[in-house]
């Protein structure tokens, strides 16, 4: 696994921070693409660093008390890793209490995160990526 690759991807997740969105974006490049799980109400794709940025602005829009819990490489090939986390959230109007457990694959270039696909599982995360299923069976 690439430790540069995977590091680039990691950064992004310790400066993710909805109410300052600018430290993140610094870790997409200029032309990143970015695509929600099927279900999602906005899946994308986002095309630009600031369409990117704009849209992870208008998720937490939504939701408070957020925060990222259990982050975890599952694994990395050539320039792409993939990450699976727990979001936590609360519904601002709502106060309903969200879970959701999370698989993105980036690709990385020039040390920047040129795609990121988020999906609900590590092997619709891989087919987003266009990488092969890691075993037989999923």
């Amino acid at each position: 696994m690439p430790e540069e690759t995977v590091e680039v991807a990691l950064e992004s997740f310790r400066r993710f921070d909805p109410a300052d969105l600018e430290p993140f974006g610094r870790t997409l490049h200029p032309e990143a693409v970015m695509t929600a799980a099927e279900g999602w109400p906005e899946t994308g794709p986002f095309i630009g660093r600031e369409a990117c940025v704009r849209q992870m602005g208008r998720l937490f829009d939504d939701w408070s008390d957020y925060r990222l819990a259990d982050i975890e490489v599952v694994e990395g090939r050539g320039d792409w890793v993939l990450i699976a986390w727990t979001l936590h959230a609360k519904g601002r109007a709502s106060g309903l209490d969200v879970r959701l457990d999370v698989v993105a694959s980036m690709r990385i270039e020039d040390d920047q995160i040129k795609q990121a696909h988020y999906r609900w599982s590590a092997d619709e995360a891989r087919e987003a990526a266009g990488l092969a299923s890691k075993s037989p069976d999923g």
